[in-house]
């Protein structure tokens, strides 16, 4: 799966919210185990005194993102009887083909 990286990653972060967004980005080591919420919010602090209003933070080296392209997307939605709710999305030349499954 390709890596958002370098100008890649900048773009996808001018696309967010800007200063709540960039400062949690700052604060936080996305994905790694946190002992508490607590501890997420004294690094928001500690980024907060080190940027004071969030406008100057800069894009952490870490940050980045993966690039999905799927195929096919499926949509499951349970019903009581069991005749559940199957829909599946499937990439068709340059658009999407939407189909319904039997469940």
């Amino acid at each position: 799966m390709p890596r958002f990286a370098g100008l890649d990653a900048q773009s996808m972060r001018v696309l967010r919210p800007r200063v709540p967004a960039r400062l949690s980005a700052a604060a936080s080591c996305q994905s790694r185990v946190v002992a508490s919420r607590a501890v997420l919010e004294v690094q928001l602090q500690d980024t907060l005194r080190r940027h004071p209003g969030g406008a100057d933070v800069p894009r952490p080296q870490r940050w980045g993102g993966f690039r999905v392209l799927p195929t096919r997307v499926e949509f499951w939605q349970e019903s009581p009887d069991g005749l559940h709710d199957r829909i599946r999305y499937r990439r068709e030349g340059g658009g999407w083909m939407t189909e319904r499954l039997s469940p």
